[in-house]
């Protein structure tokens, strides 16, 4: 039987990733449920955006409130566990907030989950890790 990891996140038009490279290179199935956020600070994550024009740093874009990842979206990047896992169920909660920035600004909101993610940041067009993707767009999630 899998077993179930939780993530609780609030996402403001960004895509959160999920890696399996930094401290733990070899992936383990959890015996129990494993909640990945601890509603304080992002220990045990790394954090990145993409140097462009318009990104706040990493600092600015992932930050947390009311318990709850906060990721504004300003900037192409990612939040990315350092442990690895295999064998799991993922549960994650999430919602829009917000207009978005630059060539998002008043479009439906879009961010993604990233999974079983390989290899370094921009791995994937200069931007995202090598992964598989559940889409998180505003009334077409998971397409």
């Amino acid at each position: 039987m899998k077993k179930l990891l939780t993530a609780v996140l609030v996402l403001l038009c960004a895509a959160p990733a999920w890696s399996q490279m930094k401290d733990d290179p070899k992936p383990v199935a959890p015996r129990k449920t494993v909640s990945l956020f601890n509603g304080r600070n992002y220990k045990g994550w790394d954090l990145w955006v993409r140097p462009d024009k318009f990104a706040d740093p990493a600092e600015e874009v992932f930050t947390v409130k009311d318990g709850a990842m906060h990721i504004t979206g300003k900037g192409f990047g990612g939040c990315t566990t350092r442990k690895a896992y295999r064998d799991y169920r993922l549960k994650l909660q999430f919602r829009f907030l917000g207009d978005g920035y630059e060539s998002r600004a008043g479009k439906t909101a879009d961010g993604g989950l990233l999974f079983h993610c390989v290899g370094p940041e921009g791995a994937y067009g200069g931007i995202w890790h090598l992964s598989f993707e559940c889409n998180i767009i505003q009334g077409r999630c998971a397409d």
